[in-house]
């Protein structure tokens, strides 16, 4: 079972009142998030609980991450104490944690995995995490991380299946500017079953949307569809094609016309557990 991060959010010391944008990844370190050397970053992600099955006992559950870039081996992970809103959260108002990490684990090219089984121990709605690290260096990582679930022998197999959707959604917003393309963060799609993207046009001259795809985070190429989306209007599409990554391409009508606009990205995982009779 795949649970995506429905929330995801990067709070630095250095700036406690600041919301730091996550369209160049999530980021951990012991510096802060422009590397001024002032402060540290954690990285803080929360999963919804409810889709999983009454009954069901997880035996295994990994929290996985893809690494953008960075040197930062040793990462720790704390449960937190209460939920957040990842586009309203910062340092002075980020979660408590417990005072013991319950996992820590080591980066690598492939990414990173940190044991979540302990840390679901008493959690009903809701697991949140906070990322940190005591070691030089820092980490960034695609805003994507996802919780996966396998349960306890005895309760997969068999010909009876439970089916559950989990909903995420990631949020963005464009203030003006005179940029002639713009970009939304990149979206990891790979364990998204129902793919749609939202764009509203809040400024005052129309522009065209399109969604990209791609196979490694870094080559994008147009999807087949595009739109032209007039101000105040509101647009959704999916994607006709597929490739793992995908993102918002907007384009304004005139180079020399201000842009701005809000972006939703929703998606629906479906999960299959199979349990015996």
């Amino acid at each position: 079972m795949v649970i995506p991060a429905c929330q995801a959010a990067t709070v630095c010391s250095c700036c406690p009142e600041v919301r730091f944008p996550i369209d160049a990844g999530l980021k951990i370190s012991l510096d802060d998030f422009f590397n001024y050397g002032c402060g540290q970053c954690r990285t803080l992600l929360q999963f919804p609980l409810s889709a999983i099955p009454k009954g069901m006992e997880p035996k295994n559950a990994t929290i996985y991450l893809s690494p953008i870039k960075g040197n930062l081996k040793a990462v720790r992970a704390f449960r937190n104490l209460s939920q957040f809103e990842g586009r309203e959260v910062t340092w002075r108002t980020r979660p408590k944690t417990e005072k013991a990490p319950f996992a820590s684990s080591y980066a690598s090219e492939d990414g990173l995995a940190l044991n979540a089984l302990p840390a679901l121990e008493n959690c009903e709605d809701f697991l949140g995490v906070t990322l940190e690290t005591k070691s030089p260096g820092s980490l960034l990582v695609r805003e994507a991380p996802y919780l996966r679930l396998r349960f306890a022998e005895g309760q997969e197999g068999g010909d009876k299946h439970v089916v559950s959707n989990i909903f995420s959604e990631r949020r963005y917003s464009f203030s003006p500017s005179f940029q002639l393309v713009r970009y939304s963060p990149v979206y990891d799609a790979s364990s998204s079953a129902t793919l749609t993207f939202f764009v509203k046009n809040t400024g005052d001259h129309p522009f065209a949307f399109n969604i990209q795809i791609s196979p490694d985070g870094e080559q994008f190429m147009d999807d087949l569809q595009a739109y032209t989306v007039n101000p105040g209007e509101l647009m959704a599409s999916s994607p006709y094609l597929f490739g793992r990554f995908m993102r918002v391409k907007i384009v304004a009508s005139q180079p020399d016309v201000p842009t701005a606009a809000d972006i939703w990205i929703q998606a629906q995982t479906e999960n299959y557990i199979f349990k015996k009779i």
